[in-house]
């Protein structure tokens, strides 16, 4: 199973990006990713909350996306599966280079921050035969060598059928046609 690790954030949104991102499904040519993570709300010092409330009340669960966006060429973190929610990171634009390489750049609360210090590995990727590069999607290599086998097999066999003295008309009938000689 591919997993992407993420680490090397500090501070804000760091919950949000270090960790294990876990296949979702394949989106825009790419493998996705997702994960849950758990925010603790504060309570307001106005509310009328007993100090004895009980922890999980005040932890929500967010499932964040990591997806490819070929619009802009980049990796982004987002809380919706897709460019409808709010993005917190992204790492691109790719220019054809690796995917998850490149600088991120991260939501800080007040605008947009490069993080030289954040670094994706990918993990298991190397045993899927479908990856053409990275984490693109392409033919299976056995799909590849077997159609690249068949095609000309096909072709040498259509060229032995069919007589080329023969107009392409008169090769291919209608059952209508058939029927009459």
């Amino acid at each position: 199973k591919v997993v992407v690790e993420i680490s090397g954030r500090d501070g804000y949104n760091s919950a949000a990006l270090n960790g294990v991102w876990h296949f979702w499904k394949v989106k825009n040519g790419r493998l996705a990713f997702d994960r849950e993570i758990q925010l603790r709300e504060e309570a307001d010092e106005d509310s009328d909350a007993s100090p004895k409330r009980d922890l999980e009340e005040d932890v929500k669960i967010l499932r964040l996306f990591l997806f490819y966006v070929p619009q802009t060429d980049a990796w982004i973190i987002s809380d919706a599966p897709d460019l409808a929610g709010n993005v917190i990171a992204d790492c691109g634009p790719l220019n054809e280079g690796k995917d998850l390489e490149q600088i991120w750049r991260v939501w800080d609360g007040d605008g947009w921050k490069e993080d030289h210090n954040i670094s994706a590995e990918i993990i298991g990727a190397s045993e899927l035969t479908c990856l053409t590069a990275g984490l693109a999607l392409g033919q299976p290599l056995s799909a590849r060598s077997a159609l690249a086998s068949r095609v000309p097999r096909q072709r040498e066999q259509r060229e032995q059928r069919e007589d080329p003295r023969v107009p392409l008309t008169a090769r291919r009938r209608t059952p209508r046609q058939l029927d009459s000689l």
